[in-house]
């Protein structure tokens, strides 16, 4: 039973550092690419 739920929150939180890493590095491929317009 604890270790299925801990294993859940591993995979979530896993899954959750992954889609914060995309979307900072969305956020700066952005960034970057405005840039220069500015």
């Amino acid at each position: 039973m604890t270790e299925q739920v801990l294993d859940l929150c591993r995979k979530r939180f896993i899954f959750m550092g992954i889609l914060v890493l995309l979307l900072s590095s969305l956020l700066i491929i952005l960034l970057v690419w405005w840039l220069p317009f500015m």
